[in-house]
């Protein structure tokens, strides 16, 4: 693959999903920008990436928040040109539809949502211009189908799988890939998050709702972060200028449709 010198945006690169794929990034010699809540979380983040002789940059953003975004995209426009971006800021939180509010909908929705599309919005044509460009967004297994307890989340995955498919057609002959990653669970704070509360709710000790977790997966396993960024990195590749407007599954099997 030959991104050296590219530039990458990189959402929630802080932790987790974000900070394996922005160190993949920086493998390949992708000079990067890293954004999330906690600059002093990104800082650790970019201070590993530098090892691989890449030049970067950390901007604080809190996606619930429109005015941050916003605020992000014109520091980041005064800084470079973007080529790559990762939309991979999300939240994943969990309650019976009835007692979903309207806040928490709307939450969900200003960070996984759209929070990606103001992004898409601001860089894509630059990308355009320059008749190359990649756009990955990290969606979930929950945008092909439903979860119980997780109406707010559910609904803007699969509103991200729109918003991917959109953008790719209407990009298509630009030179620009628009594409979504789709894991299963994997093992992050978020999913220990997860294994924490139904621990709280059922009784159910950590280790056991681990693995019941793991089962889920034919592969009964969680998967790790590597996979999702290595990935995500393929996606970002001149081998993979076909692959345009998909939600690739990476989930141990577990949608075989």
């Amino acid at each position: 693959m030959t991104l050296k010198n590219k530039t990458a945006l990189v959402t929630g690169a802080s932790r987790g999903i974000g900070k394996a794929i922005a160190l993949t990034l920086a493998k390949q010699g992708v000079n990067l920008i890293l954004t999330a809540r906690s600059t002093d979380s990104l800082n650790l983040t970019l201070a590993e990436a530098e090892k691989f002789g890449i030049k970067g940059k950390v901007f604080s953003c809190d996606f619930a928040k429109k005015s941050e975004v916003g605020n992000l995209i014109s520091q980041v426009k005064n800084h470079s040109q973007i080529d790559i971006l990762i939309n991979n800021a999300g939240i994943a939180e969990s309650y019976p539809l009835l007692k979903t509010s309207f806040e928490e909908w709307q939450r969900h929705f200003a960070v996984n949502v759209d929070s990606t599309f103001l992004l898409t919005q601001a860089f894509i044509s630059e990308m355009a211009v320059k008749k190359w460009g990649r756009i990955v967004n990290v969606a979930s297994t929950a945008g092909k189908v439903g979860y119980a307890y997780t109406a707010a989340y559910t609904a803007s995955k699969h509103a991200l799988l729109g918003l991917t498919k959109v953008a790719a057609l209407e990009f298509a002959k630009k030179g620009v890939t628009v594409n979504a990653v789709c894991p299963s669970f994997v093992n992050t704070e978020i999913v220990s998050k997860s294994i924490q509360k139904i621990n709280e709710t059922t009784g159910m000790k950590e280790d056991k709702a681990r693995e019941t977790l793991s089962r889920l997966s034919p592969q009964n396993r969680l998967l790790e972060t590597q996979e999702i960024a290595d990935l995500t990195v393929f996606l970002c590749s001149k081998e993979a200028k076909g692959i345009t407007g998909q939600g690739i599954n990476i989930d141990g099997g577990t949608l075989t449709f």
